[in-house]
């Protein structure tokens, strides 16, 4: 009988840290990207470019920002860890209550990873462009930063929607969330999945900044709803 209660606690306690693990990492990297967006606006020669603009302004722009872009690229390193706790934890939540109905969560779990992975792929590329050597070599600005774009923008925001999709499935077998999150994260999901026009037609690139918009709106949602 204490053995049963004491693994009963030890259930609670670990319940109760994955919770607040989700309010932790949710909060961080919804806060982590509103610093990396100052970093990205507030430029001595302007916000960052877009891989689709003028060649001179991009060169110009990696030579004379060179300590701000080696900052964007260490705070999107902590974008992605944060994003990575996250997404472990929260499928790490569902699966919990889901029990044998947890299937969907792996296929969350792994499209939350392969998405935290290219965030920090993006990481990489990005401070990788502060270096001045490569800084004065167009070629390799222009293919670095062709790379931390798709990296960061279409392949990253399509992992987030198989993470968006599979969590907002698995949230209508549990009672932990509202079914008006999983309807959320379920619309994320199509928006996102819709990026993938962005590789083939660069006006479509429209969309990256809403689906970004989607998933904060819904990690902000589950870390209200876990939190109380």
């Amino acid at each position: 009988m204490i053995g049963t209660s004491s693994t009963a606690l030890m259930a609670v306690s670990a319940s109760t840290t994955e919770q607040w693990l989700v309010v932790v990492s949710g909060l961080s990297f919804l806060g982590l990207l509103g610093v990396a967006f100052f970093f990205a606006v507030i430029q001595p020669s302007g916000s960052y470019p877009s891989p689709f603009g003028d060649q001179v302004q991009i060169e110009r722009f990696f030579s004379e920002s060179r300590p701000q872009v080696q900052a964007l690229g260490a705070v999107q390193a902590l974008v992605a860890l944060s994003f990575l706790v996250f997404a472990a934890s929260s499928t790490g939540v569902l699966q919990a209550d889901a029990g044998q109905d947890a299937s969907y969560l792996w296929v969350a779990l792994a499209g939350g990873v392969v998405a935290g992975a290219f965030l920090l792929l993006t990481a990489i590329l990005v401070w990788a462009l502060s270096r001045p050597a490569i800084a004065e070599s167009l070629p390799l600005v222009r293919a670095l930063h062709d790379l931390a774009y798709l990296a960061g923008g279409p392949a990253h925001v399509l992992a987030v929607a198989v993470f968006l999709g599979a969590s907002s499935l698995a949230v209508f077998t549990t009672d932990v969330l509202s079914e008006w999150v999983a309807w959320l994260g379920l619309g994320g999901a199509a928006v996102s999945a819709a990026t993938v026009l962005a590789m083939v037609w660069y006006p479509a690139a429209w969309i990256l900044p809403i689906t970004r918009m989607l998933l904060a709106a819904w990690v902000l949602s589950i870390c209200y709803q876990v939190a109380t």
